[in-house]
């Protein structure tokens, strides 16, 4: 019992080393540890200014400990002022340090802002004069394309007009002299009716060939061949059927 009364003086003033005045209150919370606490009591008055509390009801520990003294007065009102205004110190040079960064970057990004104001208006000034040559241009196309139409409506009356011709005028190059014709007619889809003689079937076949080989002709074919007397003479009365290129 003693080595252990001389350990818990030992840990004790070890704890209450750097207190001056050295304080133990021994708080019970059943009367079964009371002889426990005389008894503590009784060996530590003698090192520390001890006292025993009897009161059982630990809610109210801090309040018993403060009655007694044990827990020292701490005034941190002067401390937290110090912090305050060290706090207070440092967020006004952060926010002039801030403020005096923001100005020149407000300063620059006004400055880029109408850079890219003035650059935005001077693209829509190019997009409008490219648009009105574009529309200038689409103008011009479209009259090509009317006047080119024009010309290709006009050619193709001409050529309505003057393809008939120009097939009478070879035509005759074509005719075998065996073979005369007695009708010919061009429809308004230019298909031709070719009506006529020949002493012999071999005429026939050369004229029918020519008109197949004639580049203003197409699809030509023999739509009938009678063999008729004329004159106690066998001749052959054809009629051919084609279209104008």
């Amino acid at each position: 019992y003693i080595s252990w009364k001389e350990e818990l003086i030992t840990y004790l003033n070890s704890g209450l080393f750097d207190m001056e005045e050295k304080s133990v209150v021994i708080v019970g919370e059943d009367d079964r540890f009371l002889s426990v606490g005389v008894n503590l009591l009784e060996n530590l008055s003698l090192t520390f200014n001890t006292s025993l509390i009897q009161e059982t009801s630990l809610p109210f520990l801090g309040s018993i400990l403060y009655r007694e003294k044990v827990v020292p007065d701490l005034n941190f009102i002067k401390f937290k002022i110090g912090i305050d205004k060290e706090l207070i110190t440092r967020s006004l040079l952060s926010l002039l340090l801030s403020l005096s960064l923001l100005f020149p970057l407000n300063f620059y990004l006004d400055l880029k802002i109408k850079d890219l104001n003035r650059r935005i208006q001077s693209l829509n000034q190019e997009i409008a004069k490219y648009n009105d040559q574009i529309l200038n241009l689409r103008k011009q196309v479209d009259d090509g394309n009317l006047l080119l139409q024009t010309l290709e409506g006009w050619l193709d009356e001409r050529s309505s007009i003057a393809l008939p011709f120009l097939f009478l005028s070879d035509l005759k190059n074509f005719i075998p002299r065996s073979c005369w014709l007695t009708n010919f007619q061009i429809g308004l889809d230019k298909k031709i009716i070719i009506e006529g003689y020949s002493l012999d079937t071999e005429g026939i076949a050369d004229f029918m060939l020519a008109l197949s080989q004639y580049e203003r002709i197409k699809n030509i074919k023999l739509e009938g061949s009678i063999l008729e007397i004329i004159g106690d003479k066998p001749i052959q009365k054809f009629r051919m059927v084609g279209f104008l290129k």
